[in-house]
C-alpha cells in the first residue's frame, strides 16, 4: 500500500471564511494534479476531509490531472478547530488578526491539556479522531495507492506518530508543510514507512505555507 497525503491548497487565512481556497490556492491545486499524472500517481482510491478547502482541493487535483474518480469523504481527516482553539486561549471570540505568537500560544495551551474540558475536541481527541481515519483508510485499501487530501494537524500528527510512536511532536511537522504538497507513506515488510515528507516541487514559484 502506498498513501499519499495531500495538503490542501491555499485557504482564506484571516478571511471572514477561511475554509474557502484562495485564487493562488486555486492554481495549486491544478498544480498538484498536473504533478501526480506526471508522475503517473493516478490513485486507486481517494480520500478526503470533508471541509470546503479539502472539497475544492480535490476538484482542482481532478481538473489539473484530468481524473474523473469517485471519493470517500471521511470527517476524521479534518482539521482542528483553530478558531475554538482561539477563542479559548482568548477567553472569547478572536479579536483582529491573529498573529503567530498568539496562534502558537493558544496552541501550547490546547495541547498542554489543562483546559480540555473547555474546547470543542481537545488534543486527545483530535489526536485519537486522526489515528481512526488513518485505520479506516487503510482497512478500505489494504494495497494500492490511496490519496488522502487532509490538512496540516493531522499530516503532522500521522507523520509524529509513525516516527516517534506518538502522536506529540506534531507541530514542527504540521507547520513545515506546504500547501497542495505531498506527503508519501508506504508498506516494506508489512510495516509502514515514510518515504517522503512536503514534497512541494511540482508548485513551481507558487509556494505558501498559510
Amino acid at each position: 500500500m502506498t498513501l499519499l497525503l495531500a495538503r490542501h491548497a491555499q485557504a482564506s487565512w484571516g478571511a471572514d471564511h477561511y475554509d474557502a481556497l484562495s485564487d493562488l490556492g486555486h492554481v495549486q491545486s491544478q498544480l498538484l494534479g498536473e504533478g501526480l499524472a506526471a508522475r503517473d500517481l493516478r490513485p486507486d482510491l481517494v480520500v478526503s476531509g470533508s471541509l470546503t478547502r479539502h472539497a475544492e482541493t480535490v476538484d482542482g487535483i481532478f481538473k489539473g490531472a484530468g481524473w474523473d474518480l469517485d471519493v470517500a469523504v471521511d470527517e476524521g481527516w479534518n482539521e482542528f478547530d483553530h478558531e475554538n482553539v482561539i477563542e479559548v486561549y482568548q477567553s472569547g471570540p478572536r479579536r483582529g488578526v491573529i498573529d503567530d505568537d498568539v496562534f502558537l500560544n493558544a496552541i501550547a495551551t490546547w495541547q498542554s491539556g489543562t483546559r480540555d474540558h473547555e474546547y470543542a475536541e481537545s488534543w486527545p481527541d483530535f489526536a485519537a479522531r486522526v489515528a481512526a481515519a488513518m485505520e479506516r483508510t487503510v482497512a478500505l485499501a489494504p494495497s494500492g495507492r490511496v490519496l488522502v487530501v487532509t490538512s496540516g494537524g493531522p499530516i503532522g500528527s500521522s507523520v509524529s506518530r509513525l516516527l516517534t510512536g506518538s502522536p506529540e511532536g506534531w507541530l514542527p511537522i504540521a507547520f513545515s508543510c506546504v500547501n497542495a504538497s505531498l506527503t508519501k507513506l508506504a508498506r516494506r515488510d508489512g510495516n509502514p514507512v515514510l518515504f517522503s515528507l512536503n514534497e512541494h516541487s511540482h508548485l513551481g514559484e507558487h509556494v505558501t505555507h498559510r
